[in-house]
């Protein structure tokens, strides 16, 4: 600890509560509990912030019990950073009250108690915090929409102000204005849409422009269409919208061409998409199941991603992977004598990472992150559901299918200054909204706009899907799925006091739950292959030129890298992708390793859920576990995989 930091720390000491007074006794240990913070020891700042009662300043109080279970929950003790929050009342102060409950709440949504979450986000209103109340209902209207009350979901958004928060409001009225298009209602959908000014959410507004593009294809305005498409950046978020709908209206124009078998043909792509998305918000029995994605890596990137200062997690070029089969056998099911090379460069591009159902496999460690070219030398790093969007975009195709939030673990930040000890001194705070509305935090270290501008740009929160595995020959298909022994697995490991025989006949039931819905999907996502090839015959029976064709190829581009090779079966993979120009600022290179990558921006340390370590590394266990920190520790495991490098 620097010399200063402890002669400050020595002077506060010397105030002590029955000769200077509570107040300023509260005020000299909030910051020595600060102070030490900002020397990253977290204990030693919560006994000092423990030391303030509500007799001695109540507002003190309050904001000390909200650093403390801040604090708790940066360490996955949600359980006491929800007592500690829970102490503060609306009497000590009514805004860190609104806080610490929008943080409750935002922990039990995340433990999927969505019941206690609406009521815990209801207790917040518009006069306790402004702000903080929009988020709230927002979140609330939220949880109502994936509970399938689409209306109670409208009400609630609508609760919300311009004079709330302008920037929660435009989101907010964007999701209603959704929930119109979805029911087809596209007049009073584009007519809500147009009333949000460029001022409320300038971040939204590109959202925005896709959405009513979106719109005014549907109404057959394509006029209008036309000229918003035009007013999107080919490298923004929503480029590949613009160029695919700005495209069909162009050869509409120019071709007299039958707009609706193109419209058809990208529709039938997009509910393939929504069939493979995964959907962690939904309670049923594969959702239920399937909350954990593994990453399989090598030891120097598991390091990378884990240390003090990581690195973020990539997406990578489509190049890296290991099948040269990748994107021609979309093209092979839909027209097994297309001849045409499918990878010709154009527009875009797909950037994807490479996660899988199966967290302790063999075959994954035998294939993936070698280091120095032995097998099982890798790590597989599993991640909590809350590293991915919950939100179906379609780079953002189809945003307005769903509501366009995720309240998922992110924070939102506060910046709680240190106080002097002088009574008339307030304590400043700072709020940065996140896209999410997750959790109210707390940090003390707040990177400076200096700072900020010379970061790397970092692709925010993306969904993952699926992927199909296909033998074009035969007609065999199949999706990503858990392997039935691991059913076996879980049980094996829980230790609770059934029996056996009661645990295995659990394992049982729940992979032929899981079975049954596997097969209602794979039965779907079979149904929809043969309306792609429909709708893909209809559009050849215009005779479609070049440019026509490269159209379908460009509206196929979001699942083309979703459909594997039969061979690959055993990886049970699912993706993240997001399709982008080379010119998006995102894009970075590594010229020397001729490689191509987009950084993510989850954080990787705090979405871990279990790590399992190849048999070969098995030495490596508490070097991560060092890695991971103490809380972590023990969701390190070796691989329960027999292996030996010859």
């Amino acid at each position: 600890m620097d010399k200063q930091v402890q002669k400050e720390i020595a002077e506060l000491s010397e105030i002590i509560r029955e000769k200077d007074g509570g107040k300023k006794y509260a005020k000299a240990q909030f910051n020595i509990g600060t102070k030490y913070i900002e020397e990253g020891n977290t204990e030693k700042a919560i006994e000092h912030w423990n030391k303030i009662t509500r007799n001695d300043d109540k507002e003190l109080f309050a904001k000390a019990q909200f650093n403390i279970g801040l604090n708790y929950d940066k360490q996955g003790n949600t359980e006491k950073a929800t007592k500690y929050w829970n102490k503060i009342t609306r009497n000590d102060d009514k805004e860190v009250f609104a806080r610490a409950q929008f943080n409750v709440g935002s922990n039990y949504h995340r433990e999927g108690e969505n019941e206690k979450a609406i009521q815990t986000w209801n207790k917040i209103i518009r006069n306790d915090d402004k702000e903080v109340f929009a988020r709230a209902q927002f979140n609330v209207g939220s949880n109502y929409h994936r509970e399938g009350e689409n209306e109670k979901a409208i009400q609630t958004w609508n609760k919300i102000t311009r004079n709330d928060d302008k920037e929660v409001f435009a989101r907010a009225q964007l999701n209603i204005a959704s929930q119109y298009a979805n029911k087809k209602n596209f007049e009073l959908a584009i007519s809500i849409v147009e009333q949000i000014d460029i001022n409320d959410n300038y971040h939204l507004l590109e959202n925005i422009n896709s959405f009513k593009l979106h719109l005014y294809f549907e109404l057959r305005k394509y006029e209008q269409a036309l000229d918003i498409a035009k007013n999107i950046d080919i490298n923004s978020e929503n480029g590949y919208l613009a160029l695919i709908y700005s495209r069909m209206i162009e050869l509409n124009n120019s071709n007299n061409t039958n707009i609706e078998k193109y419209d058809n043909f990208f529709d039938v792509v997009s509910d393939i998409r929504k069939e493979l998305f995964m959907n962690f918000d939904e309670e049923q029995v594969i959702n239920n199941h399937e909350r954990k994605l593994a990453h399989y890596t090598g030891l120097n990137v598991t390091n990378d991603l884990l240390k003090i200062n990581p690195t973020s997690l990539r997406l990578n070029t489509i190049n890296n992977v290991n099948d040269p089969t990748e994107g021609r056998l979309l093209m092979d099911i839909v027209n097994k004598d297309f001849d045409r090379p499918f990878d010709k460069e154009r527009d875009y591009h797909a950037f994807i990472s490479c996660f899988t159902l199966n967290h302790d496999h063999l075959n994954q460690f035998r294939l993936y992150g070698k280091s120095a070219g032995k097998e099982a030398t890798g790590i597989s790093l599993v991640f909590c559901s809350d590293f991915f969007s919950r939100e179906l975009s379609f780079e953002n195709i189809s945003y307005f299918k769903t509501a366009t939030n995720s309240v998922s673990k992110k924070d939102l930040e506060s910046n709680l200054q240190t106080l002097n000890t002088h009574e008339e001194t307030n304590i400043e705070s700072k709020d940065i909204v996140s896209t999410d509305f997750a959790s109210l935090n707390s940090h003390c270290g707040y990177t400076n706009e200096k700072d900020r501008a010379i970061e790397i740009p970092k692709l925010s929160k993306r969904p993952v899907f699926r992927c199909v595995y296909v033998d074009a020959e035969s007609g065999f298909i199949s999706i990503a799925q858990r392997d039935e022994m691991t059913f076996y697995r879980e049980c094996t490991f829980d230790k609770n006091e059934e029996s056996h025989e009661t645990r295995i006949k659990r394992a049982n039931d729940a992979w032929v739950n899981y079975q049954n819905e596997i097969s209602k999907k794979e039965n779907k996502i079979k149904s929809l292959i043969k309306d792609l090839k429909d709708a893909y015959d209809n559009i050849q029976s215009l005779k479609p030129n070049i440019k026509q064709q490269e159209l379908i190829e460009d509206i196929l581009l979001p699942i083309r890298y979703l459909f594997k090779h039969s061979a690959f079966h055993e990886e049970q993979e699912c993706r993240m992708i997001h399709i982008t120009t080379l010119h998006d600022e995102l894009v970075q290179t590594d010229f020397d390793k001729k490689f191509m990558y987009i950084n993510y921006s989850e954080d990787v340390k705090s979405n871990i859920k279990q790590v399992y370590i190849g048999s070969e590394s098995s030495s490596y266990q508490p070097f991560i576990m060092k890695l991971l920190g103490q809380d972590k520790a023990k969701h390190v495991h070796i691989s329960h995989s027999p292996f030996r490098n010859k």
